[in-house]
């Protein structure tokens, strides 16, 4: 296996709901990494993209979206999904293949618009999508589903209101740090118990990071 290195990265500025379509965002992203990376985009050997799961076919085949718009240079072309480790993942296969031996050079990227409001199940089907289930007829869109499984949690190994509480910290002090964040305040502990957001009721991890 070969030594793999990141040469070059890009990021879009998190915003909230917008009107522009995915490859939008993708294309920002991508051509601040060839640039960081002094690449040229004839110079990329594999594509591997993250799917866009809210985006019908053309954000199931995201990668060839986005050869539409910089250059179709007939290199392959992996569509990866894998729920909230797509990012993971594309980069994962993008350092196989080159470490592999297969590519010298491959680009790892996603781009995502989340949908107003709760996220939804993808099908009607409950056999085959147990989402269905959790999400039509138990009612329990994300919210209320990470705080009960918040709370399993806290009851099998002892998780705090407080170690919870640290975790929006943490992450409150890198975004303070990116000017790419959507949310760049940074908040203390005592704040982030005493916030409205955190649903006591539930002693939610997943409100009290709703800054």
């Amino acid at each position: 296996m070969r030594d793999v290195y990141i040469i070059g990265t890009g990021i879009h500025p998190w915003m909230g709901f917008s009107e522009q379509v995915f490859a939008d965002f993708a294309a920002v992203a991508v051509n601040d990494a060839l640039k960081d990376a002094n690449l040229e985009w004839q110079k990329i050997e594999a594509i591997m993209a993250g799917i866009f799961i809210y985006g019908g076919n053309a954000g199931h085949l995201s990668g060839q979206y986005l050869e539409s718009i910089f250059g179709e240079t007939g290199i392959p072309v992996v569509n990866v999904y894998n729920a909230c480790a797509t990012g993971s993942a594309s980069i994962r296969m993008a350092y196989n293949s080159i470490a592999a031996g297969e590519t010298d050079t491959a680009l790892a990227f996603g781009a995502d618009v989340s949908p107003k409001g709760f996220l939804t199940a993808k099908s009607d089907n409950a056999v085959q999508d147990r989402d269905v289930i959790r999400w039509k007829m138990g009612g329990l869109p994300n919210p209320i589903y990470w705080a009960l499984e918040c709370r399993k949690r806290m009851e099998k190994y002892g998780t705090t209101e407080e170690d919870l509480a640290l975790v929006k910290v943490l992450m409150s002090e890198y975004g303070s740090k990116n000017p790419h964040a959507r949310f760049k305040k940074q908040y203390s502990i005592e704040e982030v118990l005493n916030s409205v957001y955190r649903m006591p009721g539930l002693k939610s991890s997943t409100a009290s990071k709703r800054y």
